[in-house]
């Protein structure tokens, strides 16, 4: 179920997401782990930056890992 926030709607995956302080495509990685959707976020990070350009800041890239519950190697 969808519910309007700041004039959009967003599905409860972005909900949950936006509520541990992590919004956008990495808030829903960390939610789909939660829910043993995917099994490890950093990989997929790594795939978003090498493929699509994706850009992470390291701090930002702790603070993701620290929150889904991983290490960076």
């Amino acid at each position: 179920m969808c519910q309007r926030h700041h004039g959009h709607y967003e599905s409860r995956s972005h909900r949950s997401a936006r509520s541990h302080g992590v919004i956008g495509l990495v808030g829903l990685l960390i939610e789909a782990k939660r829910r043993h959707l995917i099994s490890a976020v950093a990989p997929l990070l790594d795939r978003l930056q090498r493929e699509a350009g994706f850009r992470l800041g390291t701090s930002f890239r702790q603070r993701v890992l620290k929150e889904a519950e991983e290490r960076d190697i």
